[in-house]
């Protein structure tokens, strides 16, 4: 069964905006329900100001949140030039972003530089100079060979990724390779901040995805509890990519344990 494709400059527009666009209303009417549920179990249980103080709570989290990751990922940059400029013998750097910022920093000055946790060194321009290290690319086919064992009659898989995440973005187009020869289609949808992710699950369940499997998206596993959650009340599995996220709750993983990648 080869993964589904569709050509959004052909054929009626009418129709095929319609179906772009009425999952995600899906989507967007589930969310609403979840918040629904939410008002109505605190409102009766606790109260007006209760209810109030969680609505007004929620952005001033995802505010913070946002703010955190966007200094964690520029102060990297900024760390980066200070290792250069002291001459560091060596710079390591920690998933892509922070290996990109080393060596740009580096490269003038011919420094060493070691990277780890990355999907894909190549596509992220990191396979020439002085640098090297090692790769955690997923093992695709390991996790489509376990979903089946687990799952014989499942046909979708549903994936949350950051299009922005070039790590990410390579994952999905294997999965989206590999699928076909074990039975299954993806069914991807993209986000592009940490905000998005419930709702891009929410549009998934109401595609009817027989699973999830989750990447080592920084900006999707930021929020696991949160999916899990929904997908447990929807009665779909999660498979993670990594032994961490079982530990959260995750049903199984044919994936990567980064304390053996760092030995």
């Amino acid at each position: 069964m080869a993964a589904r494709t569709r050509d959004m400059t052909r054929g009626n527009p009418t129709k095929l905006i319609l179906s772009f666009c009425l999952p995600i209303i899906a989507g967007n009417l589930f969310q609403q329900f979840y918040s629904l549920v939410d008002t109505l179990v605190i409102g009766q249980v606790e109260g007006v100001t209760a209810l109030a103080a969680v609505s007004a709570a929620g952005w001033l989290d995802w505010t913070v949140l946002g703010l955190a990751m966007g200094m964690a990922q520029g102060f990297s940059i900024q760390i980066a030039q200070s290792f250069s400029a002291e001459n560091a013998a060596l710079m390591v750097g920690i998933a892509t972003p922070s290996a990109t910022a080393c060596y740009a920093a580096a490269e003038d000055k011919d420094i060493p530089v070691i990277f780890t946790a990355i999907t894909d060194p190549v596509g992220a321009k990191l396979d020439s100079g002085n640098i090297t290290g090692t790769s955690d690319v997923l093992p695709v086919e390991g996790q489509l060979k376990l979903i089946r064992a687990l799952q014989p009659d499942a046909k979708t898989i549903g994936i949350v990724y950051t299009t922005s995440e070039a790590n990410s973005v390579y994952s999905v187009n294997v999965y989206q390779e590999k699928a076909a020869d074990y039975g299954f289609t993806i069914e991807a949808v993209g986000v592009t901040a940490q905000s998005e992710v419930t709702q891009a699950v929410d549009t998934l369940i109401a595609r009817g995805v027989d699973c999830f499997s989750n990447l080592t998206d920084n900006t999707v596993v930021g929020v696991l509890p949160a999916i899990l959650e929904k997908t447990n009340e929807a009665g779909i599995p999660v498979y993670g990519s990594e032994i961490e996220q079982v530990k959260i709750g995750c049903a199984a993983s044919a994936g990567i344990d980064y304390i053996q990648l760092g030995r």
